[in-house]
């Protein structure tokens, strides 16, 4: 594995978000606290056409070409930025070098690019946003790689060891490529999902107690999008926030669940607009004690 130049995310909390804490309300989530960004002058140059406008979602919701989570990416060419969120507006993440003298990861205020060969994992994704397919990444762990790597700030907290934002490409060219999985996934999602505008019904899942996860809400040209996620049957909401903003990143969970079968209904859409697209995406996760 290469050697980065330099890179940021948040480790999934099962329902909380570093970006963005969202409250519970009578045993579902509810994001009242939305991390939003406006556009900036200082996007990248490499920004090319917006995303499609095209309100109906895949039947799946998984987009063409769509990365599994956990899915090992190597990155094909040096300068790849790591982001705190999914547009070119977002801020680079702060870098953390290993310091083999000291023995620890020392913090810095240097931008996150990634050199050629550096490889991460996918957590969530994809969401389209200035012309790219964009998706939460995270470092590969595992002993003896400390050379390697560069820990994330993606927050600006202080702390590193976040997850980051990625632009994976943008229709024509790909910055990154799969490589072979690094093994099974120890606690595999239940639901890993993306998709526009419109409503999207999940297979079927078998769930008991607890469920938590993430998702991630992005609009087109700032167009107000109300965005919900429901667990069904129970008709339970997981989720229920609207955005005016870049973007909104949120996590959803429940409690005191019965086992049995559920589903997640999730629904986007921008009022009196049928034709501007929301682009979300979401994992949910049966949570491990």
């Amino acid at each position: 594995m290469s050697r980065l130049q330099v890179i940021p995310v948040l480790i999934l909390a099962f329902a909380m978000s570093a970006c963005g804490g969202p409250d519970s309300v009578g045993g579902s989530v509810v994001a009242t606290s939305p991390n939003s960004a406006t556009p900036s002058s200082s996007a990248d140059p490499t920004t090319s056409a917006l995303p499609s406008t095209d309100a109906s979602p895949t039947p799946a919701g998984l987009p063409a070409g769509q990365f599994a989570f956990d899915q090992l990416l190597e990155v094909t060419d040096n300068g790849l930025a790591v982001r705190r969120g999914p547009t070119t507006s977002a801020e680079l993440a702060f870098a953390a070098p290993w310091d083999a003298a000291t023995g620890d990861w020392v913090g810095t205020t240097q931008g996150v690019r990634l050199a050629a060969g550096y490889r991460m994992l996918v957590w969530l994704g994809p969401v389209a946003r200035d012309g790219f397919d964009w998706y939460e990444v995270r470092n590969v762990e595992g002993p003896g790689t400390e050379a390697d790597v560069v820990q994330w700030d993606a927050d600006g907290d202080g702390i590193y060891a976040d997850s980051g934002w990625i632009a994976a490409g943008d229709g024509e060219a790909t910055f990154v490529e799969p490589v072979a999985p690094t093994g099974g996934v120890p606690n595999p999602p239940l639901v890993f999902a993306a998709g526009s505008s419109g409503t999207y019904l999940s297979e079927p899942f078998e769930a008991t107690d607890e469920v938590g996860g993430t998702w991630v809400l992005v609009t087109y040209e700032l167009a107000p999008c109300d965005f919900t996620v429901t667990l069904e049957p129970s008709g339970q909401r997981l989720v229920e926030a609207s955005l005016i903003g870049v973007y909104e990143y949120g996590g959803l969970g429940i409690t005191g669940l019965a086992d049995g079968e559920y589903r997640l209904r999730v629904t986007a859409r921008v009022a009196d607009h049928p034709d501007a697209a929301c682009n979300w995406a979401l994992a949910l996760f049966q949570s491990v004690t």
